[in-house]
């Protein structure tokens, strides 16, 4: 069904509830480019995981799920970076 002309032009001279200035709208296009771009490595690494027969996903979720509860915070995973950056920096001495 087709808009009503009358209705479409009143919505079109109406102006927004939340108009927002150029900057904002900006910084936003820039937030979610970076959400789309960072959702899109992400699904490319998970991809490449998958191809790697040799990568176990369930052994390596669980070693970052060191307390077992079946799912990751950010503190495991500062963690399990911390841990790898350590023993990195250990042995190239």
């Amino acid at each position: 069904m087709p808009i009503d002309p009358v209705l479409r032009d009143d919505l079109e001279r109406r102006k927004a509830i939340w108009d927002i200035g150029f900057e904002t709208k900006e910084i936003l296009r820039r937030v979610f480019r970076k959400i789309i771009d960072t959702e899109a490595m992400i699904e490319a690494i998970r991809q490449r995981i998958m191809r790697e027969e040799s990568v176990n996903i369930r052994k390596a979720f669980d070693a970052l799920d060191f307390l077992g509860r079946g799912f990751l915070t950010a503190a495991e995973f500062k963690r399990a970076f911390d841990w790898h950056c350590n023993l990195a920096t250990s042995s190239s001495y």
